[in-house]
């Protein structure tokens, strides 16, 4: 399970019919420059080791729609960034059941 907050911190968790374990501890959707965006929604894949993170950039403040996507690894601590053309703005972001590698 994937959580995540208004001020962009996300947490896994992997969940049991006992308990509830952090697989990734807290973490702030940032990259060495700062503040990578104000999360929308997040996806997390079938063995957890990989988030997709669709998100909108903050310009003083201010949330607005993003073209972009990004890929937190869990196990390099690393975020990927995608973009899209300029019209198009990610709404949804969906891991395969199957091959823990493949979104869509």
């Amino acid at each position: 399970m994937a959580a995540w907050t208004f001020n962009s911190y996300f947490r896994v968790f992997a969940l049991s019919t006992k308990d509830c374990k952090p697989l990734i501890s807290s973490r702030k959707f940032e990259d060495s420059r700062g503040l990578i965006g104000q999360i929308r929604s997040c996806s997390i894949n079938s063995d957890g080791t990989k988030i997709g993170i669709i998100y909108n950039n903050l310009l003083n403040g201010v949330a607005s729609a993003s073209n972009k996507f990004a890929i937190f690894d869990g196990e390099s601590d690393s975020f990927i960034s995608q973009e899209l053309e300029t019209d198009h703005i990610p709404v949804a972001f969906f891991w395969d059941k199957k091959d823990k590698r493949f979104f869509g």
